[in-house]
């Protein structure tokens, strides 16, 4: 269960895929005059994926975990992952909110194998992989070859097909204006947290959202946006044949993406910390969580 919490937790926060480090701008990129007026307010529209895209794609991500007993820590271990790879989207039906075929060709495919607990070079790094929508599932290949079982487990979560929201459900429907926050509607809240989100504790969450700065690079208009989530866990909640506990979460993110709609490019980042008590086979425990995650589109022609 504790493992299974984890794992959501943080690809929680690969959905999010955003720090709590703001970006500085770049030097001399800002061409905008109205960057830095507060009485203007933006339109933050995200590009979603089109049928032809061409990106290069830069993902790291890494995780330590703890675990105390009542005499003091008793283990602790530290995961990481590392992508890299240009992707090339070769259909994308307009009611799809997912490609339903592309290409992904990895010159970086590591992850942390549970097993030893060193970086390991996945199969498919170095090599093409084709991902197709086969009826209700999609299928990952090397040459017409199937990815094996513990290769895949990324791609298998990024493309299963759930009831959870994506980053767009989060963006501001009306206009902001630089530091301005919007609130996200809770029942939204609680599909972005999915499996999750049974164990949160309303009462002690939190969900703050706030433009920092919009600036223009390239001809585009890029918005550095802020999410801050605080959220309670009740351990009986989410899974109740296991032994109760509580626990709390947060994470900072940060997005310096394009807000205009006419392109994907930008970077995401989130850190993600908390802590789980709870016990196991009668002995309480405590469970220390760190993680972060970073993600950094740009086009490729």
């Amino acid at each position: 269960m504790l493992q299974r919490l984890i794992v959501l937790v943080v690809m929680f926060a690969s959905l999010m895929g955003c720090g709590t480090k703001k970006p500085n701008a770049p030097p001399g990129s800002d061409d905008n005059p109205n960057s830095s007026d507060p009485a203007v307010a933006y339109t933050i529209q995200l590009r979603n994926p089109h049928e032809g895209d061409k990106t290069a794609v830069q993902i790291v991500e890494t995780r330590t975990l703890g675990l105390e007993g009542p005499n003091g820590p008793t283990q602790s271990m530290r995961q990481e992952k590392r992508y890299e790879y240009t992707q090339h989207i070769l259909s994308m039906p307009g009611d799809a909110k997912k490609p339903t075929k592309l290409t992904r060709t990895y010159t970086v495919a590591q992850r942390t194998d549970p097993s030893t607990n060193q970086l390991k070079t996945l199969s498919f790094e170095r090599k093409t992989v084709t991902i197709e929508k086969k009826g209700e599932q999609y299928i990952f290949t090397v040459d017409g070859q199937p990815i094996s079982s513990p290769d895949k487990i990324d791609l298998e979560f990024e493309f299963r097909d759930r009831d959870q929201s994506d980053i767009d459900d989060i963006i501001p429907k009306t206009t902001v204006r630089i530091g301005e926050t919007w609130a996200v509607d809770p029942a939204v809240g609680q599909k972005i947290f999915g499996p999750i989100a049974p164990g949160i504790d309303k009462t002690s969450s939190q969900f703050d959202c706030k433009l920092i700065r919009v600036y223009t690079k390239d001809g585009r208009q890029y918005g550095v946006m802020s999410f801050d989530i605080d959220f309670g866990l009740e351990m009986k909640a989410l899974s109740p044949q296991k032994a109760g506990g509580s626990g709390s979460m947060k994470v900072n993110a940060t997005m310096d993406v394009v807000i205009d709609g006419s392109s994907s490019e930008g970077t995401k980042k989130a850190t993600i910390q908390g802590h789980v008590n709870t016990s196991e086979r009668g002995t309480p425990v405590k469970l220390i969580i760190h993680g972060t995650t970073e993600k950094t589109v740009r086009n490729l022609p």
